[in-house]
């Protein structure tokens, strides 16, 4: 993938999150729990219409063969993720859990450099840690990790 096309898909992904944000606080007739389900179902056919027109069935049918532990753990930590960031500006909670997205590439960062030894070359160390020091900003501004209301804090208190 060139760089100029992998860029415009980041910033395209980061609007439609901010999309995706905007567009549930006009759901409040709906929990956050039926939400999450409207999207998966209506999320289906696009995904279902990429894989045909990219062709990437014979990936799906490998994949459906190795399928282990670790992949389903990998899926119920993205429904959560996928259901807490609909529920949180539904109720309040936005600025609480949008920290915790904008900690999740310095965690990323550091997790391929612990367990696959990975150093990222020249500018993106630079921008790595650019990131760390930006959400350690954020983090220490916060006094803490926040988490929505009814949740203690990771902050010692």
């Amino acid at each position: 993938m060139n760089l100029p096309l992998g860029i415009s898909l980041s910033v395209f992904s980061s609007v439609l999150f901010g999309v995706l944000y905007y567009f549930s606080t006009f759901l409040h007739s709906l929990t956050a729990s039926e939400v999450f389900g409207w999207r998966l179902l209506l999320m289906s056919p696009f995904m279902t219409l990429y894989t045909c027109m990219s062709g990437d069935w014979r990936r799906i049918v490998t994949l459906i063969h190795r399928i282990n532990v670790t992949m389903r753990l990998s899926s119920a930590l993205l429904s959560v993720q996928q259901w807490l960031f609909l529920w949180a500006p539904m109720n309040g909670s936005a600025l609480s859990v949008s920290l915790g997205y904008f900690i999740l590439p310095p965690t990323m960062i550091g997790a391929g450099r612990l367990v696959y030894r990975e150093k990222p070359p020249g500018l993106q160390q630079a921008a790595a840690i650019a990131v760390m020091i930006g959400a350690g900003h954020d983090v220490f501004r916060a006094g803490g990790l926040p988490l929505p209301p009814g949740r203690p804090p990771f902050n010692g208190s």
